[in-house]
C-alpha cells in the first residue's frame, strides 16, 4: 500500500508550511598524518649534536634568546650582540636559520644604527609566518622574510608611532594568532616616577595596529609573557612581588586579572593553556628562591601550585607530546649554579631533569618533531659569550601517532533552557596515541559543557561549544542558541488540522501513535511527541483527519509523522513513512 499524498487541509492560521531536507556534513582539515616518537618517563635526553662556534662581529660576543622548529625541520633562532668584558652591554640583533643538523644556512646582522630611536636591535622572541618570521625586542618589531630580509619594521618611539622616543618600551614576547595576525607584549616605562606598566598589542601582517592596551597598574616587571589561547589571550608577568596573570579576549578587553603570592614573593615568567585550564611557571622566595609552578583553571582559580626548591625558579614552560611539561631553570638569581632542563607528567610530578655544563646558560627551549629538544642561549666564557644551539634527543623513543585534526558531529545545535545535548569530537587520525580532548563553553551563562562534551542549557542567548585536543594544538566549534521555555508563547492556541489521503481504505484501529506531530527544532527533556487524535473521514475511508491537542510555539519547527505501522483493511502496512515539516510565523 502506498501514500498517495500528504496534503494541507485548512490554511486560515498564521502558519506557513515548507519541506526541509537536512543533510550533515563533516569537513577534516589537516595534513596527513604521520609518525612521532613518544618519550619514555624517566629517561634523560642526551646531546645529538651542538652547533659549532658562530662569528657575528668583531669585539663582539652573542647570545641565543628564542629558537624555533621551522616547517622545513630545521630551525630559526634570534638573539643579540653584546660588548666583551666584565660588563657586556647589548648591541644588534642577529636572525641565524640553521638545518635539521645544526649547520648554519644564513645568518644576519640588524645594526642598531638602522633604527630611528637609536636604541639598539636586541631580539628577544620569534614566532613563524606564513612567509617567513615575525620578531620583537626593546622597542621594535621587524617581519622578514624566509632568508632574513626584512619585509617591515616598527619602532614603538619613532614619529610614526604611539610613543615618544623617550617612553621606554620593551617588548619581549611575540606569537602569530590563529588568524594570521602578531599579539605582542611588553611593558612600557614611566621614567619619572622609574615604575613599568603592562603592553599589549596585535597587529596586522603589514604592522598595522588593530589594538593595544596600557594597563592602569604601575610596578610590572620588565618581561612579559603572552599566549594565544582559545578564547582569547594569556599575558604573564610580575606585579608588586607576586605572579601576575591577565586574561583578556580577542580584542584586547580585560576579562579576568589576579595575583598569586607563593611562598612569600613570586615572580611569573611563562604561561600556556592546557587541559582544564592554564600553567603558569616562575620562581618564589621566602629568603630562598624556589622553582614555582601553578595550575588555574579558566576562571584564574587555583588548582593547585609547586614548590620546587632544588631549582631557583622556572624560566619558560612549553607542553609537550605526552601532556606533560618541560620547564628552563631560571638562573637570575643564582649565576653560580648550573642551569637545567626539566620535565614534569600533568600533575607536576618530576619526571626527569638534565643539568648542563656549568659554563652554559639556556634561555629557550622547543619541542621537536621527533620529541627531542632543541635549546638555545650562550656559553660564558672568560673571553666572552658565545651563542649556544644544541639539540637533544631521547635514544629509546617509542612510536606515536600524532593529532592532525579534530572535528564534531555537529556546527551547530538549539536547545531550550534546561535541557540538554551531547556533542561527540572526532580526532583524526583514528588511531592518534591521544585522544583526550578538553571543552569549553564562550559563555557559562548561556551554556555549560562538561568533561563528556554534555551541554546544559542555561539561559536564553548563544554560546560557542569548543572541543580541544590534549596538547591544544587543534580546536573544533559548534554554535549552540538556547531559547526561553517562555510560557507565553506556548500558550498560542491556534485551530489546526491536517488532511491525510491514502490510495486504500485505512485500519483506523492502527491510527493511533503511528501518526504524530514532533518539534524538531529544540530537544526537549520530557515530551517526545504532542497529543493528536488521528480520525477516519466519515465520507471518505481513504482519508485520515488530524487534529492536535497542543499549544504551539511562535517561530518554532514541527514535523507531523506518518509511520508505517498504519494498515489497510487487509492487514498490510504502510510501504513507506512520510513527513510534512512546517514553521510557525514568529509573533
Amino acid at each position: 500500500m502506498n501514500n498517495k499524498k500528504l496534503t494541507q487541509y485548512k490554511n486560515n492560521n498564521k502558519f506557513y508550511l515548507f519541506a526541509i531536507f537536512t543533510l550533515s556534513i563533516i569537513l577534516f582539515l589537516g595534513r596527513t598524518s604521520h609518525p612521532v616518537f613518544a618519550e619514555n618517563v624517566g629517561q634523560t635526553p642526551e646531546v645529538n649534536w651542538t652547533m659549532p662556534s658562530v662569528f657575528f662581529e668583531s669585539n663582539s660576543g652573542s647570545i641565543g634568546t628564542d629558537v624555533k622548529q621551522t616547517n622545513d625541520g630545521g630551525f630559526i633562532v634570534v638573539g643579540k650582540t653584546v660588548t666583551i668584558g666584565d660588563y657586556p652591554k647589548n648591541k644588534d640583533g642577529f636572525l641565524l636559520k640553521a638545518d635539521s643538523k645544526g649547520n648554519v644556512i644564513w645568518k644576519h646582522i640588524y645594526p642598531s644604527d638602522s633604527m630611528i630611536s637609536g636604541r639598539n636591535t636586541s631580539f628577544s622572541s620569534v614566532d613563524l609566518t606564513d612567509s617567513g618570521y615575525i620578531v620583537v625586542g626593546d622597542n621594535f618589531i621587524f617581519k622578514v622574510d624566509g632568508s632574513g630580509g626584512i619585509v617591515w619594521k616598527k619602532e614603538l618611539g619613532d614619529k610614526s608611532h604611539l610613543f615618544s622616543p623617550s617612553s621606554n618600551i620593551y617588548l619581549s614576547s611575540v606569537q602569530t594568532t590563529s588568524k594570521g595576525n602578531y599579539i605582542v607584549a611588553g611593558s612600557y616605562r614611566d621614567n619619572i616616577n622609574n615604575t613599568y606598566y603592562l603592553y599589549t598589542a596585535e597587529y596586522d601582517t603589514d604592522g598595522n595596529t588593530i589594538w593595544y592596551k596600557l594597563s592602569n597598574s604601575s610596578n610590572h616587571a620588565s618581561f612579559v609573557s603572552v599566549k594565544q589561547i582559545t578564547d582569547g589571550f594569556l599575558v604573564v608577568t610580575e606585579l608588586k612581588g607576586s605572579v601576575y596573570v591577565l586574561k583578556m579576549d580577542l580584542l584586547g578587553n580585560k576579562i579576568w586579572e589576579k595575583t598569586y603570592s607563593g611562598l612569600q614573593i613570586a615572580f611569573g615568567y611563562s604561561g600556556i593553556e592546557t587541559k582544564g585550564g592554564y600553567i603558569i611557571a616562575g620562581s618564589t622566595s621566602n629568603g630562598h628562591y624556589s622553582g614555582y609552578l601553578l595550575k588555574i583553571d579558566e576562571n584564574g582559580n587555583k588548582i593547585w601550585d609547586k614548590v620546587y626548591t632544588n631549582y631557583s625558579g622556572f624560566y619558560s614552560v612549553k607542553e609537550t607530546l605526552d601532556g606533560g611539561f618541560i620547564l628552563l631553570e631560571d638562573l637570575s638569581v643564582n649565576l653560580l649554579k648550573t642551569s637545567s632542563v626539566i620535565k614534569i607528567d600533568d600533575e607536576g610530578n618530576i619526571q626527569w631533569s638534565k643539568e648542563n655544563p656549568f659554563y652554559t646558560r639556556i634561555n629557550a627551549i622547543e619541542q621537536t618533531e621527533d620529541v627531542g629538544y632543541i635549546i638555545t642561549g650562550y656559553n660564558d666564557h672568560s673571553n666572552g659569550k658565545s651563542l649556544y644551539l644544541a639539540k637533544l634527543k631521547l635514544n629509546n623513543a617509542s612510536t606515536a601517532q600524532v593529532i592532525t585534526g579534530v572535528s564534531l558531529d555537529r556546527s551547530s545545535a538549539s536547545i531550550i533552557v534546561g535541557s540538554d545535548v551531547t556533542l561527540t569530537a572526532n580526532i583524526d587520525p583514528t588511531n592518534a596515541t591521544n585522544k583526550n580532548v578538553t571543552w569549553k563553553s564562550s559563555n557559562i551563562a548561556v551554556a555549560t559543557v562538561d568533561a563528556n562534551g554534555k551541554v546544559i542549557g542555561v539561559s536564553d542567548g548563544t554560546a560557542t561549544i569548543i572541543v580541544i585536543t590534549a596538547d591544544g594544538s587543534k580546536t573544533a566549534t559548534c554554535t549552540l542558541t538556547v531559547t526561553e521555555n517562555d510560557t507565553i508563547k506556548q500558550n498560542i492556541q491556534l485551530d489546526k488540522e491536517w488532511q491525510i489521503i491514502f490510495n486504500q481504505p485505512v485500519d483506523a484501529s492502527t491510527l493511533q501513535n503511528n501518526i504524530v506531530i514532533r518539534r524538531t527544532d529544540v530537544i526537549f527533556i520530557k515530551e517526545d511527541s504532542f497529543p493528536i487524535s488521528p480520525a477516519l473521514d466519515p465520507n471518505d475511508p481513504n482519508v485520515v483527519i488530524v487534529k492536535h491537542s497542543m499549544p504551539f510555539v511562535a517561530g518554532a519547527t514541527y514535523e507531523l509523522s506518518v509511520n508505517v505501522g498504519i494498515k489497510n483493511m487487509s492487514g498490510e502496512s504502510l510501504s513507506k513513512a512520510s513527513g510534512l515539516s512546517f514553521t510557525t510565523l514568529a509573533e
